[in-house]
């Protein structure tokens, strides 16, 4: 029950909560299980202090020293223009790229991510992508 309050307080539905696991590699998750049963930390303990020292970094990359940049990152209200800037740019950049570079590009980049992976980690995002594509329709069929 304490999953489900979570998901509410958050306005997370429980799709969004599924597409956060499948996109997050398995390495990882095995990462946060073993760092949990190390330090006897919970797995949200451990996910809240690694995204915490994600943002420290990143803002103590943004923000230190005295050059425009740095001081424009350390103020709010410009910070909220730049990333508005930069986004838009980010957008007009990509605008040109056409559907099948697209495509080209995400094959180029599944066959890299593919290559880099073990077997057991091929294998274990395979039974997961199975699971979640046929996994309802077999528990389905157990319960008619």
């Amino acid at each position: 029950m304490a999953l489900v309050a979570c998901l509410q307080e958050h306005h997370l539905t429980a799709g969004t909560l599924q597409n956060l696991l499948t996109a997050l590699p398995v390495k990882v998750l095995k990462k946060i299980q073993k760092l949990s049963r190390e330090t006897g930390d919970s797995v949200e303990t451990i996910v809240e202090h690694a995204v915490d020292l994600y943002e420290k970094r990143r803002n103590a990359r943004l923000t230190t020293g005295n050059d425009e940049l740095a001081r424009i990152m350390r103020d709010p209200e410009k910070r909220a223009i730049f990333d508005e800037i930069t986004h838009a740019m980010s957008q007009r950049a990509h605008a040109s790229t056409t559907a099948a570079q697209k495509t080209a590009r995400g094959k180029l980049a599944g066959a890299a991510r593919a290559k880099s992976l073990t077997k057991e980690e091929r294998s274990s995002i395979a039974k997961a992508a199975a699971l979640a594509r046929w996994g309802k329709k077999k528990e389905q069929r157990k319960d008619e």
